[in-house]
């Protein structure tokens, strides 16, 4: 049975509502002043982010609004939201700085994903080669004997009785039968066609 606290967003008993943080946004993100000017800068852009030069739909303060920084146009650069989410708000002594940081992290992000992709890859090849060697055995260079014999006693295949077995030595020139098979499959034909 599951105890109170166990599953996700599920209280315990120990917790209380206001002991769990509140993450709100700020109302003013929402008021129609912030709006238009996010607008503003964005169109001022032509939608291309500041930092990487992507799409960009966002407003980013170069200082940051909760260390001081103002509302002004000339504070404010159109941003993606990766951009703008990977800088948070961390306070930069100038825009250049700024962007050569994202930059980097971008950067290392792509590194980082390309050598798991790499990795991934020589997996792949690593396990399709591992299968299609075990997979492709090379032909013997002898062929079995194929004669079959029967085996056991009286009773039927499912009580333990009679059953099928090949023989396991090799076929000798250039025929289907061991040495000894062969010459029990002649002496049937001859005895059969006799």
């Amino acid at each position: 049975m599951k105890r109170p606290g166990e599953y996700p967003g599920q209280l315990s008993d120990s917790l209380q509502e206001s002991d769990v943080p509140q993450y709100t946004i700020d109302p003013y993100y929402s008021s129609p002043e912030w709006i238009e000017l996010r607008t503003r800068v964005v169109q001022m852009n032509q939608n291309i982010c500041a930092y990487c030069g992507g799409q960009g739909f966002q407003a980013d303060h170069v200082i940051p609004r909760r260390k001081g920084g103002p509302d002004a146009i000339s504070n404010l650069v159109c941003a993606c939201a990766r951009c703008n989410k990977l800088v948070g708000g961390l306070l930069f002594d100038s825009f250049s700085e700024k962007k050569i940081w994202i930059l980097a992290k971008l950067d290392k992000r792509r590194q980082r994903a390309k050598r798991k992709r790499d990795h991934t890859k020589s997996q792949r090849q690593f396990i399709q080669a591992v299968s299609f060697i075990h997979h492709e055995r090379p032909q013997p260079k002898y062929t079995l004997c194929t004669y079959m014999t029967m085996v056991g006693g009286e009773r039927g295949m499912h009580k333990g009785g009679r059953r099928s077995v090949c023989c396991p030595y090799r076929a000798v020139d250039g025929s289907r039968f061991c040495r000894q098979h062969k010459a029990l499959y002649e002496a049937g034909t001859a005895q059969r066609a006799g």
